[in-house]
């Protein structure tokens, strides 16, 4: 399970490095696993 945990936020920096315009979209068919982003997600809101 830990192999799992880190293996994902390794793709999610990783592509959030590479894609730090656009949105995050990870989908792996394998597992039926999609998950998305939108493309603001990393900006902090302050009300």
């Amino acid at each position: 399970m830990r192999k799992i945990i880190l293996t994902f936020i390794s793709i999610l920096f990783i592509s959030s490095m590479t894609m730090a315009q656009s949105g995050v979209e990870i989908n792996d068919v394998n597992y039926k696993f999609k998950f998305s982003l939108p493309s603001g997600w990393s900006e902090r809101v302050e009300e």
